[in-house]
């Protein structure tokens, strides 16, 4: 069995909870199973231009209630689902 998500692996593997699969976590940057890990390595000057988009993403959507963005480690995700005007989120 196979578990497929666009959530973090560590956030998978504690809501399903099952020994002896295989979980795919952040898009299949994270892939960890009873024989195998494999995490998506990136450099340096990715990591810190993955920072610098999230401080700009903060700032700019930090205005708009309802509105989260989510560091998944190697990804970045906006969530718009708590926003009160969804039609213009």
């Amino acid at each position: 069995m196979v578990i497929i998500s666009g959530r973090m692996l560590a956030d998978v593997k504690q809501m399903v909870s099952v020994e002896g699969i295989l979980y795919i976590g952040n898009h299949g940057w994270e892939i960890e199973g009873s024989s195998m890990h494999f995490e998506g390595l990136i450099s340096v000057q990715v990591a810190s231009m993955m920072e610098k988009i999230k401080y700009e993403l903060l700032s700019q959507l930090s205005d708009i209630s309802g509105v989260l963005v989510e560091d998944k480690g190697i990804t970045l995700s906006i969530h718009y689902v708590w926003c009160p005007r969804i039609k213009n989120c």
